[in-house]
């Protein structure tokens, strides 16, 4: 779980500090600062409550000019015991803002991760007759053959297409 806590910090800081090649490569203490924060946990927080949670903490500083610099948002700050309650307590006027913030930065949960595969007209011409002698003649009078295409590559019929 310490792993998506230092994911999760990496992503929100990148988008607000404007920083988009930060790698966060928490030091002992902040490991064990992460570890603390995890003990507060239930095994019910699960990634989009610890994606919320992040929203939140982070709407709450991105705007302050720290003397870090602005939009430079520390780990303590977000994570621990303080963080925690804050958020537990907090208005659902403050927890509406955290999740404005979500809307108004685009932010997408990084540990969820979504696979949409898009078929091209032709990719659904090949899968039309695929492995057929059909599907040969098919894509042949079509010309759909592509040497790297990933249908043809496993194609039965491909040696006689690339002719």
């Amino acid at each position: 779980m310490r792993e998506k806590v230092v994911k999760l910090y990496e992503y929100f800081y990148q988008i607000f500090s404007n920083y988009r090649d930060f790698e966060f490569r928490p030091t002992d203490r902040q490991k064990k600062t992460i570890d603390n924060f995890l003990l507060l946990l239930t095994p019910s927080h699960g990634e989009e409550w610890l994606f919320d949670y992040f929203c939140f903490q982070f709407g709450r500083y991105y705007t302050m000019n720290t003397r870090f610099g602005k939009g430079k948002i520390m780990l303590n700050w977000v994570i621990g015991k303080k963080s925690l309650d804050y958020y537990k307590n907090a208005s659902d006027e403050e927890k509406y803002y955290g999740r404005e913030v979500k809307r108004k930065f685009s932010l997408k949960n990084p540990l969820i991760e979504v696979h949409t595969t898009k078929l091209t007209h032709l990719d659904i011409e090949r899968k039309r007759f695929y492995n057929t002698d059909l599907g040969l003649l098919h894509c042949r009078e079509l010309d759909l053959y592509e040497e790297k295409n990933k249908y043809c590559i496993m194609c039965k019929n491909k040696n006689y297409c690339n002719g």
